[in-house]
């Protein structure tokens, strides 16, 4: 936990933890997760039955400091430098941005080993030292869900993906006799094997390009099935976001259901290893196509 901290949202990528920076990483805490149950007493009996049970994700509380007491300047200049970025800090971390718009998320990368989306809830200053240049803070992160994505040696979380296209049958041109109506209409079966890495269960963002006619489907072979409702023309995609805390689906970037009413989000999940990826369906063009896009995933905060 030693390596970069990097707090990210729409026009902030903020970093801290080493010692290169003016926060400086000291501890973290992570709360025990909770769970929401659907428990109910035996009716008339000892014991009880037990339901569903839900998750939710502990707090996380980053303890860190802003040290200029050794850096080479008067008192006077190393309180302000310290109060200086304790604002800075203060601003970030109450990030206007996200708790502004509903449903938007942060990403906090936790010292270069994993990432959480979630969001800041507050900063608790100790200003005691302050005049000769010492802050001390405790930062507090809820996430979203249980979920950790694994990260590269820059902190970053890479996203995935494959795309397989709606390619129609190599055909050797018109056979006579002609018979009308002539159809340019193609069926078409296509799947791409694939390989998802991480510990755990990985989540997706389908994308479905048109042109397909309705009662297209997405199949992750012997997993899942998601079914469209309507056509898509050429200029239209179809987004099925299958994240925790984002599940929904959209019409070019317009919140529409395009899903058959038996969609379960709860299932649309890729667990870690060898995968298959299909699209089926209807189109004139034969220039349709399906792409997933994932990030690794371990298996717990």
């Amino acid at each position: 936990m030693y390596g970069d901290w990097i707090l990210t949202y729409p026009g902030t990528a903020y970093r801290f933890g080493p010692p290169q920076w003016p926060v400086q990483f000291v501890g973290v805490e992570v709360s025990t997760d909770s769970y929401r149950v659907d428990d109910t007493a035996v009716p008339r009996g000892d014991g009880q039955l037990f339901g569903q049970d839900f998750v939710e994700p502990g707090e996380i509380k980053i303890s860190v400091k802003i040290d200029f007491t050794t850096a080479p300047y008067p008192v006077e200049e190393c309180a302000r430098l310290a109060w200086e970025a304790r604002t800075e800090l203060a601003r970030v971390w109450r990030a206007d941005a996200v708790r502004q718009t509903p449903g938007l998320l942060a990403e906090l990368t936790m010292g270069g080993v994993q990432m959480v989306e979630g969001r800041p809830r507050r900063a608790k200053f100790d200003d005691d030292h302050q005049g000769v240049g010492l802050i001390f803070a405790e930062l507090y992160f809820v996430p979203a869900d249980p979920t950790a994505y694994t990260v590269d040696a820059d902190g970053n979380s890479t996203w995935h993906e494959q795309t397989v296209d709606l390619v129609p049958p190599i055909s050797g041109g018109l056979v006579a006799p002609l018979v009308a109506p002539l159809s340019t209409m193609y069926d078409s079966d296509r799947s791409r094997p694939f390989v998802v890495g991480g510990t755990a269960p990985a989540w997706p963002i389908i994308r479905v390009k048109g042109p397909i006619n309705a009662g297209a489907q997405v199949d992750l072979v012997s997993r899942w099935t998601v079914r469209l409702t309507r056509a898509l023309a050429y200029d239209e995609t179809a987004e099925i976001d299958c994240r925790p805390g984002r599940q929904a689906s959209r019409l070019n970037g317009q919140g529409r259901n395009v899903l058959a009413p038996d969609t379960d989000f709860s299932r649309l999940s890729m667990t870690p290893g060898p995968q298959e990826l299909t699209l089926r369906g209807t189109s004139m063009e034969g220039t349709a196509s399906v792409t997933v896009r994932w990030r690794e995933t371990r298996g717990a905060i």
